[in-house]
């Protein structure tokens, strides 16, 4: 018998959706046994598409949700990247710990760690907040139950009262460090720390702890890869944190990254975050009105998000033919990088970031199958889930060298430049365009070979 009271799983007693797109029919269908046959994708059309990844993709989700993500961005006159970032931040939120992802010997909750980089003004945040207003909602009627059962509690005698009521809230924003541990471990590991400014969040890591700054980013280290947690402090009660699910999302300006993360380039700190870099657009000042429909649509997802039976997700023999390929491909540039024995901090930690990749790769595909109202990760899914971490490393990649601009390797090297512009720009494979980008560089068109196959 299921249970309507207030619960981390199911927050408020709101009726469930009558028709929640998670359980509507939709688009993908059946992944295939071979991934070389698997060209549907979710969102429609006949075959995955050959996108350049100068955006965040989109094409492998739902496509109303693809619609409510181009109308958001045009609302808001934003980078389209920023919603998609947002969208998976929040779809991971309202998830929780009500999934997870089993891969190898791996196991995964949907909890990843974004930063959306991008200069003033050039529209981070308001995205940001329409996509976590459906969440903030829930926490809104969490909160009147928490205020409710707060004054019942203070109004019964000291001898009589059990446990003080806790707020069952899932979005944390502008919260000490310490007390997220705190709020992790009342919400049973499951928790979104939601911070406008990275500044904000990253400056505050240690203040109000003994153990300092160094203390915090240990204990976000092991939270981070799911593991059961505890805490202990002279005077303070000890703290039990089972599976943490902790997801991070914030904004930061280009201009204060190093500044932020020069610190943690040497601890796998650095690499746990997957950075959105935006570009600066500028506002066309005809910005579409997004449409009560769009809200709508976002909502019914994320309701049946919330309601999510708890369940375990695998991947489907196709899609780990995938995920196994593509993980093949990140340790090749990973030993290519190795044995040119740069010796340096850039290509150290591009090393880490390629490792890291598979935990990003499983929890996006989470996601990725749930939004499309999926319970297997099919080969379609996956793929999409690649290009998508594929997006990501590179983000990594350009936040790392802003970070490290002043350093000797502050920009990328040679052999790395071209495979990334070969990557983004497929046309250049033509034999006369290889030809005539290798005298450009002044190098050979068989070095050009080399690099691109090696990569």
């Amino acid at each position: 018998m299921k249970d309507d009271s207030l619960s981390i799983e199911n927050p408020t007693p709101r009726p469930k959706p009558k028709a929640s797109p998670l359980s509507m029919p939709r688009v993908l269908i059946n992944a295939p046994q071979e991934p070389k046959e698997a060209k549907w994708r979710p969102g429609g059309g006949t075959k995955a598409p050959t996108e350049d990844l100068q955006q965040f993709p989109t094409w492998g989700l739902p496509e109303d949700l693809q619609k409510v993500i181009q109308e958001v961005a045009d609302g808001y006159q934003c980078d389209q990247s920023t919603v998609t970032a947002s969208i998976f931040a929040a779809a991971g939120a309202a998830l929780g710990k009500s999934i997870i992802g089993i891969s190898d010997n791996y196991r995964n909750y949907p909890a990843l760690w974004f930063v959306i980089v991008g200069k003033a003004s050039s529209g981070k945040s308001a995205p940001l907040d329409w996509v976590f207003k459906p969440l903030m909602d829930y926490d809104a009627e969490a909160y009147k139950i928490y205020k409710a059962s707060r004054i019942q509690y203070e109004a019964e005698a000291k001898e009589s009262r059990g446990e003080p009521p806790r707020l069952l809230s899932r979005i944390a924003a502008n919260i000490t460090d310490e007390k997220l541990l705190y709020k992790l471990a009342e919400n049973n590991g499951a928790l979104c720390w939601k911070h406008d400014e990275f500044a904000s969040l990253l400056g505050g890591l240690g203040k109000y702890s003994n153990g300092g700054a160094s203390m915090i980013v240990g204990n976000l280290l092991s939270i981070f890869s799911g593991g059961d947690f505890t805490k202990e402090s002279v005077g303070g009660e000890p703290l039990f944190i089972p599976s943490p699910a902790l997801s991070i999302i914030s904004t930061t300006q280009p201009s204060v990254l190093k500044k932020l993360m020069a610190p943690y380039l040497q601890n796998g700190f650095f690499e746990r975050f997957l950075f959105v870099n935006i570009g600066g657009k500028v506002p066309d000042y005809k910005p579409v009105i997004i449409s009560q429909d769009a809200r709508r649509i976002w909502g019914e997802y994320i309701d049946g998000l919330i309601r999510n039976d708890v369940t375990e997700i695998r991947e489907h023999v196709a899609a780990y033919n995938i995920h196994v390929a593509a993980m093949n491909r990140w340790r090749e540039e990973e030993r290519v990088l190795m044995e040119a024995d740069y010796g340096d901090l850039f290509a150290e930690v591009s090393c880490s970031i390629l490792e890291k990749a598979n935990y990003h790769l499983c929890r996006l595909s989470i996601i990725a199958a749930r939004l499309n109202g999926e319970n297997m990760i099919t080969a379609p899914i996956m793929q999409y889930s690649v290009d998508c971490v594929d997006y990501l490393i590179d983000g990594q990649k350009v936040a790392l060298l802003k970070i490290l601009h002043d350093d000797r390797r502050g920009e990328p090297t040679k052999a790395e430049t071209i495979r990334q512009l070969f990557r983004h720009y497929p046309v250049l494979t033509e034999k006369k365009r290889k030809s005539a980008f290798a005298r450009l560089l002044g190098v050979s068109q068989e070095y050009i070979t080399k690099v691109t196959n090696s990569g």
